[in-house]
């Protein structure tokens, strides 16, 4: 693994970490309310997202998956496992939410490492990818990359 990436998730996961659960509902919220503004639903049959674990302080999808079941019951909602070793979906999705840990301004993840992502995200040529992350994440100076790292096409934060 690339000791740099290493390093930084490292430094990422303690500041998220280090957030108070008020703060991560309060900031998980607005992600929320933001994604949903910011999609064309209508257009969306089928989602692919991740599963939120509290004790990681990740940005919540119950809300976002809740909304969408009450708001658009028609779309087919895949929610992932937690195992980096669960096997690939062969469906094709319309859209895909990612977790970020960090990002950058050219839409590059860095996720926890298990390169699960990267290996369903070279499977999704079509699918609209969308991460979503706190902004303390954002990396100016850029992230370090590998071949294998797919950017997506747009990230949501609180700010």
């Amino acid at each position: 693994m690339n000791q740099a990436k290493k390093l930084l998730r490292i430094s990422l996961r303690a500041k998220r970490l280090a957030m108070t659960e008020e703060e991560v509902l309060k900031k998980s919220v607005v992600i929320s309310e933001k994604l949903l503004a910011e999609v064309s639903w209508e257009n969306v049959r089928s989602l692919h997202i991740y599963s939120s674990v509290p004790a990681w302080k990740e940005v919540s999808t119950e809300p976002i998956i809740k909304a969408l079941k009450e708001n658009w019951p028609s779309i087919e909602i895949t929610v992932a496992g937690l195992s980096k070793a669960q096997p690939l979906s062969k469906k094709q999705y319309d859209l895909i939410i990612v977790p970020i840990l960090g990002f950058d301004a050219q839409n590059h993840r860095l996720g926890l490492g298990g390169g699960f992502y990267d290996r369903f995200l070279a499977t999704q040529k079509k699918a609209l990818k969308i991460g979503i992350g706190f902004s303390m994440g954002f990396r100016e100076d850029g992230l370090p990359r590998e071949k294998h790292d797919i950017a997506l096409d747009k990230i949501i934060t609180e700010v």
